[in-house]
């Protein structure tokens, strides 16, 4: 399932009824345009919240410009509440649908003028079911070689993994490099029940860019950026440098963040990327999804770190230094 819509409110779907009660819904909310997740819900009541939050498949937000998009990915039966079997299997023809949107990133009331009840979905005519599920006997046609994809053609994905770790117990990093088109893939994994991340180009947090997933629950978590300036909550001024997006499994939340060596009023990661020296590192996490205090104890915050390369992350030129330019 993808939904997508402008980034400065919640919206949804709801599957099953022609009303809200009873609906499983499927919603792209948080507590602000910078973090916002897919959030799932049997609606059982008209008041806030709606209903209770389900789990099930795994599921992602990427935002392009101000629009987010969310996605949900899960088997036919995968939403204990809902069923989508019957429908993608061609036994019923549609299925009943509701519509959403609220005027701010948090769920709340939609007003009557942003929902539409009483809809169904249908299917599109390319999405048909064969009669019979049985195998032939026929003797299988190979496929002609050129059909099959170089590795080059089979992924667009050019980024090797460029430098770790784990400054903080459960909470890693891994900073990859796409050296020919000079983007970066940050990649932070934790537990879904706290806010965690790490901060680059500072040896403390006051002049770092941080980089973490939060939300206001465990169900709505995104990736957020920020340049730190000071120790109260919010530490800093929110920022978008790259493209996020969130992915969980069980209990293990995955954030990653795509974005250029460098920007206007950004280069943190040139030289690193490029070869030159090492990375000053900080990392923390919280105790809460959301934002706040990550506590003094060296279990919730790690300063004064460096981040090194992978010593298969090399450079096939090295940069020239200014001492051997002016020899």
């Amino acid at each position: 399932i993808e939904i997508s819509g402008s980034n400065a409110g919640w919206f949804g779907y709801g599957f099953g009824t022609s009303t809200m009660i009873g609906s499983y819904a499927v919603t792209v909310e948080g507590a602000d345009s910078s973090n916002l997740g897919v959030v799932q819900r049997s609606l059982t009541q008209m008041s806030n919240p709606p209903g209770t939050t389900v789990t099930g498949g795994e599921i992602s937000v990427t935002t392009d410009g101000s629009t987010a998009t969310g996605v949900l990915e899960m088997a036919y039966d995968g939403a204990t509440e809902f069923d989508f079997t019957p429908f993608l299997n061609c036994e019923v023809d549609s299925i009943n649908l509701i519509a959403a949107k609220g005027s701010t990133t948090l769920i709340g009331n939609h007003g009557n003028s942003n929902r539409v009840p009483s809809m169904t979905l249908t299917r599109e005519s390319s999405c048909t079911c064969t009669d019979t599920l049985a195998p032939t006997t026929m003797e299988p046609t190979a496929a002609p070689s050129e059909a099959t994809p170089s590795p080059e053609e089979a992924s667009s994905d050019d980024y090797e993994i460029c430098a770790t770790s784990e400054l903080i117990d459960d909470v890693s990093l891994t900073v990859f490099r796409d050296a020919t088109n000079e983007m970066l893939k940050i990649e932070i994994s934790g537990s879904n029940t706290a806010w965690f991340g790490y901060g680059f180009g500072s040896e403390e947090m006051i002049g770092a860019y941080a980089v973490t997933v939060e939300g206001a629950d465990s169900d709505s978590l995104g990736v957020v950026e920020r340049t730190l300036d000071q120790q109260g909550s919010p530490p800093g001024a929110t920022v978008t440098y790259g493209t996020s997006s969130t992915t969980t499994t069980g209990s293990t939340v995955t954030g990653s963040l795509e974005l250029p060596y460098e920007a206007e009023g950004f280069n943190i990661f040139s030289d690193f990327l490029n070869c030159v020296g090492e990375l000053d590192l900080i990392a923390a996490k919280g105790s809460t999804t959301t934002m706040a205090y990550h506590g003094g104890t060296s279990d919730n915050r790690v300063g004064g770190m460096t981040l090194t390369r992978e010593s298969s992350c090399t450079c096939s030129t090295q940069p020239t230094t200014t001492a051997s330019a002016n020899n």
